[in-house]
């Protein structure tokens, strides 16, 4: 069965992720709290931004007449409303205008292979999901820090040259 988990790398929600298996057919991500997967707490995303589903052996974004649009891997435009874009593992998905991004991966899990599978083996590719999920985590709490640094010299530069 196709795992996917979509980890938030920048913006408001950054570092929070959830992980679906494709029997659950879909995830909806939006400013609000109440039906989302995860609340990204974003003025530029709609309350109901964007929907991940699984259909015919593989994950879909559909935007969901979002105000503000999505993006696919930074693309030049938005994604049509309605339609349903393949995604892959590593693809990035941009919601809104404030920087907003949702990673994607995923794990592929053949039952018959999980059957065969060791301790060791199923350990180690729980610690290897785990690992990708930190990593993902951190390089978004890096990105938030430079830009709250960012942010800060420039409104510090920006006083002392008021005082000149």
């Amino acid at each position: 069965m196709a795992t996917i988990t979509l980890t938030v790398v920048s913006g408001p929600a950054a570092g929070s992720s959830v992980t679906r298996e494709a029997n659950s057919k879909r995830i909806f991500l939006g400013r609000i709290k109440t039906g989302n997967a995860i609340p990204l707490n974003d003025p530029s995303v709609s309350s109901k931004h964007l929907e991940v589903l699984f259909r015919d052996g593989s994950w879909f974004v559909e935007d969901n007449d979002s105000t503000n649009g999505t993006k696919l891997n930074d693309g030049e435009g938005r994604l049509l409303t309605g339609q349903a874009y393949k995604l892959r593992s590593g693809d990035r998905i941009q919601l809104g205008t404030e920087g907003t991004c949702v990673q994607v991966q995923f794990q592929e899990e053949a039952a018959e292979e999980d059957d065969m599978m060791t301790v060791e083996d199923k350990l180690t590719a729980d610690v290897q999901r785990l690992a990708a999920s930190i990593k993902a985590g951190a390089e978004a709490s890096v990105q938030q820090i430079r830009q709250e640094w960012a942010d800060k010299r420039a409104g510090l530069l920006q006083q002392l040259g008021q005082h000149s």
